[in-house]
């Protein structure tokens, strides 16, 4: 054996190799070479601190999105399965999320109660259906005070 710990094993007579005799290097056990557990419960709750904000930052968004999953997700630079995975796993985040929608409700119920005018009647009967199917709002289930409103709303001016 030579200093570098290798030895030239002759395998025939044309045949020479070179077999390193040095004990393989032993991985570690730390998270990072260097870093003490206090470091890497720091990093680690870095990382959840900045998960929880970039989740409130995601309900803002999907406020100012008007609940719209695609253009949120665009905006915050993230794919639709990371949002969804949120709200599966997140009961916080799932809650955030159905009140905004909520509050998409009552706001075209609030719309429908104020409209005189045509301008954006389509729009509002059209989140109505969608999301206010529990209000008693859809194709299906429309009491019939609320098909006389709507009978009168649609009359031309």
């Amino acid at each position: 054996m030579t200093k570098s710990q290798t030895a030239v094993v002759q395998l025939d007579e044309n045949i020479s190799t070179v077999i390193s005799t040095k004990p393989p290097r032993k991985k570690s056990k730390t998270y990072k070479p260097g870093f003490t557990a206090e470091q890497r419960q720091k990093s680690l709750d870095k990382r959840k601190q900045n998960a929880v904000a970039l989740k409130q930052t995601a309900v803002e968004t999907f406020r100012k999105c008007d609940g719209h999953i695609g253009k949120t997700c665009k905006s915050l630079g993230i794919n639709r399965a990371s949002f969804k995975s949120w709200i599966a796993e997140n009961p916080e985040f799932a809650q955030a999320i159905a009140d905004v929608r909520e509050e998409l409700v009552d706001n075209a119920e609030r719309s429908l109660h104020r409209q005189s005018d045509m301008l954006d009647f389509q729009a509002t009967k059209f989140i109505l259906e969608k999301l206010g199917k529990d209000r008693g709002f859809g194709p299906e289930e429309v009491n019939p005070t609320t098909q006389i409103q709507i009978a009168w709303l649609e009359q031309p001016k």
